[in-house]
């Protein structure tokens, strides 16, 4: 074997160049063993390392990096040293590819900033495919590597849940599906928010609890219950609704309900109130010790008025059917009344009939009551039956009317009376004289 030394001088930099067998040089090295083996550190003065095939740098044993530039599969190739599994990253149309073990791109960044994960066609900032296995396409995993939240994309719902790390379990807590339902601890929301949860005190557990330090409201099921204290319903600071601890009591407009319902409400014209019952343009209103309604007020069964208030006049109509209530009365009652006492009071001692017994009261003579009675088919002072039957009777004046007859009466028996007397002195005095002349 023949051996080439070359000594060159430039300046005072002195290269030693070996050449064997016109195959390998050498340069730091008297033995080359490659093509072009260097022994030291390699300093390349201008812009590009040109290789008519691919260019590969590798760091001893079996691992490189390999520049395909000519390939249309690899761009970058970076191999392990010892097990052969490589990693890829290319630039096609679609943008930057990075793969492993495969020769198509894992994971693609897009001309327009795009992320895609097994998508070469990401559609948003970042876009994840899953691979179709049990393995979720997202995870966060917690500090202790046992478990942690996971968004899962399964037959286009979002699933979010928990994933056992060690053992590869996924437990679903959330999801929400393509028809934009959201459901918590159920696979099928029903509505637009559905929660789901199991439920036995009402207390402690429950569906949805939302809290504020130690106040708690429990929602499930058919059930709203607070955890301590009283449950208020209410707008901006106003209690507008009270549900009292125990006991039942409802308050509406106050913080101490003290019955099962107990409504509040500030009113002063008749228009406002606690409560308010409305149909329509007809309202009932309700405030303390007032009912007022908007027209007039009707108490019935059924269809039946059985007891109505007219609007206005202060008129009330019993067993009517909402007529007309004619006059200047204010109670109507339609097929009488029965009662066990009746107290009718007088606007004064005038009213009463006790004026008959005045020395200046003219008392009728039993001619003119003939007279009067002869004509008029009724006494005088008294209505007529036709006049009863179309305004009806006054109980305190026709007690009063009734009690005047009695004592014209009376006043009329006490002249016979005296009469009577009179003559009863008259006839004994004549009896005994003629029992003297008969002596």
């Amino acid at each position: 074997m023949k051996y080439s030394h070359f000594f060159i001088l430039v300046g005072t930099l002195f290269l030693s160049t070996t050449i064997i067998h016109a195959q390998f040089v050498g340069v730091g090295t008297v033995v080359p063993t490659e093509t072009l083996d260097i022994n030291g550190d390699l300093k390349v003065r201008g812009n590009d390392i040109y290789s008519i095939e691919n260019l590969r740098l590798r760091a001893g044993g079996t691992g490189y990096v390999e520049l395909q530039t000519q390939s249309s599969i690899w761009g970058v190739i970076i191999r392990d040293k010892d097990d052969n599994d490589y990693g890829n990253i290319e630039t096609t149309a679609a943008g930057l590819g990075i793969g492993y073990n495969t020769g198509s791109a894992q994971i693609t960044i897009s001309p327009e900033f795009r992320v895609g994960i097994r998508t070469t066609t990401p559609r948003a900032a970042l876009e994840i495919v899953d691979d179709g296995a049990t393995h979720p396409a997202l995870l966060i995993r917690g500090a202790s590597g046992s478990e942690g939240d996971i968004t899962y994309l399964s037959n286009e719902a979002l699933q979010i849940g928990s994933w056992d790390a060690t053992a590869e379990t996924f437990a679903e807590v959330m999801r929400m599906t393509p028809s934009l339902k959201v459901g918590i601890g159920t696979t099928n929301p029903l509505t637009a928010l559905h929660v789901f949860g199991t439920e036995s005190d009402g207390i402690t557990s429950a569906a949805l609890t939302v809290g504020n330090g130690t106040q708690q409201m429990l929602l499930d099921g058919n059930e709203i219950d607070a955890s301590n204290g009283t449950l208020y319903i209410q707008r901006n600071a106003t209690h507008d609704l009270v549900l009292g601890t125990g006991g039942g009591n409802v308050g509406v407009g106050l913080n101490l309900p003290t019955s099962k319902l107990h409504v509040y409400g500030a009113e002063n014209d008749g228009t406002t109130a606690a409560f308010t019952v409305a149909s329509g343009s007809q309202k009932i209103i309700m405030d303390g010790n007032e009912l007022d309604g908007n027209g007039s007020i009707f108490l019935q069964n059924n269809s039946a008025n059985n007891l109505y208030m007219v609007n206005g006049g202060g008129k009330v109509g019993i067993g009517l059917g909402g007529a007309a209530l004619v006059g200047g009365y204010k109670l109507y009652v339609a097929d009488g009344i029965m009662t066990e006492r009746v107290r009718v009071a007088i606007e004064g001692s005038a009213q009463w009939a006790d004026y008959v017994f005045a020395d200046d009261y003219h008392l009728t003579s039993l001619e003119e009551v003939d007279k009067f009675v002869s004509k008029n088919k009724h006494l005088p002072n008294i209505p007529s039956a036709q006049t009863v039957a179309e305004e009806g009777i006054d109980l305190g004046k026709m007690d009063a009317r009734l009690l005047e007859k009695i004592e014209e009466l009376f006043l009329h028996s006490i002249d016979l009376n005296n009469e009577n007397k009179a003559l009863k002195e008259e006839l004994d005095a004549i009896k005994k004289r003629l029992s003297d002349l008969e002596k």
